[in-house]
Parts: C-alpha cells; sequence; structure tokens
C-alpha cells in the first residue's frame, strides 16, 4: 500500500505530538518514522518508531520488502550501483507478484496487432495464460537479474529512471519515454511544440495513441 505526502505528513505529526520534535543525525538528515506491522495506514503511536534513515533501509531489506527499501535507498547517499541491485530486487519481486495473478503487461505476442484484443474477456483470459507460462518457465524478462541490473543501472546514471529524477512523457509521436527533469523544464515556448509532454499534462494526454 502507497502513501501520499499527506499521510506522511499524518503518520510524522502524530509521532511529534506524543515525543517531541522528530531527531537529525550528526549529518542533520532527519530520523524517519517506521510503521512497525508494515501498515501505513496504521497511524496508532503504538506502531510508530523513530529510527535513523540506515536502520529504516535495514528493516524493510531484512524484511524483503524491497520496494520500500529502493524508495528509502533513494533518499540515502546510495552509489548507482547500491540503487541498481536493490531496484531489480524491487522489480523481481513486483514482477513475479503480477505474474502470480496474472496481471503483469509484459506480453509475447505482438499486441500492435491485436491491440483492442486484450480488453476483451477472451483477451483476458490469454494475458493470464501467458503470464502463467512464462512464469512456471521462468522466461519473463525480469528472471534475467543480470540484465535488469545493468538495465536499471544505466537509467539511473543517466538520469531516465522514472523514480530518480525524471518525468514521465510522451514525445511527439505519441511514445512513452522517460526525461531527465532538467531536459523537460529546460523545454522553451509553447507546451504543444514541446518535444516532451508529461503523460499527465493536457498535452499528454492529446498525444496518446
Amino acid at each position: 500500500m502507497s502513501t501520499n505526502i499527506y499521510t506522511r505528513q499524518k503518520y510524522r505529526k502524530v509521532w511529534e505530538d506524543h515525543h517531541g520534535p522528530i531527531p537529525k543525525d550528526s549529518n542533520g538528515v532527519s530520523y524517519e518514522i517506521h510503521h512497525i506491522d508494515g501498515d501505513p495506514s496504521n497511524n496508532s503511536i503504538e506502531n510508530l518508531a523513530c529510527v535513523s534513515i540506515e536502520e529504516h533501509y535495514n528493516i524493510h531489506y531484512e524484511q524483503k520488502d524491497y520496494g520500500a527499501a529502493f524508495l528509502i535507498a533513494g533518499r540515502m547517499n546510495r552509489t548507482p550501483d547500491e540503487i541498481s541491485e536493490i531496484a531489480s530486487k524491487a522489480g523481481k519481486a513486483s514482477a513475479e507478484k503480477m505474474l502470480k495473478n496474472g496481471t503483469h503487461n509484459f506480453q509475447t505476442i505482438d499486441r500492435s496487432k491485436t491491440i483492442y484484443f486484450y480488453s476483451t474477456e477472451e483477451g483476458k483470459q490469454v494475458r493470464r495464460q501467458l503470464n502463467k507460462e512464462m512464469y512456471e518457465n521462468n522466461t519473463n524478462k525480469f528472471f534475467d537479474p543480470e540484465a535488469c541490473r545493468e538495465r536499471t543501472k544505466k537509467r539511473i546514471e543517466d538520469g531516465t529512471h522514472n523514480l530518480v529524477g525524471s518525468v514521465t512523457c510522451r514525445n511527439k509521436s505519441g511514445e512513452v519515454v522517460q526525461v531527465p527533469k532538467d531536459t523537460y523544464y529546460s523545454q522553451e515556448g509553447s507546451k504543444s511544440d514541446w518535444e516532451f509532454a508529461a503523460v499527465s499534462s493536457t498535452e499528454g494526454k492529446q498525444r496518446k495513441k
């Protein structure tokens, strides 16, 4: 379960209301508030623990909650290699979960020729079966950890990873691309003339194929 900024502010305030200001470490980095039971919506004071960012990372990593560990790593002074490694684990864990419940969107069929097929009940059944077979045969791309790690490392280094300083956009051809924030915000003129438009913007939605 993900939390937005307002939820994060709420649980930090709950802790502060009971214990006072959240401390900082010797480098001036604020301590983090950890949900003991793993449920970010449970903001009871008994469920909150104040820990250093390093401790917070270790807790989630040891619990194999790699998605949370990856987000925490992004707030730490980690190298691209270290972030890439945890991103690979998070991606594989997420892929395995989706493959098990049949919701992964990676397919072996050329969907450009069957764009509407997968919105039908028959198409959904085909997709579930394909996902099941890829999971059983370990043929999904996430089962190649080295390739995944190298791909993620490259995207982190060039600033195009969607969780490390980039914006998800559509180019003028309507293709979805990751664009470094500096590149995106340096565009000038009318947004309709921009090479890249954020997918959530009006222009981005108009470019959707």
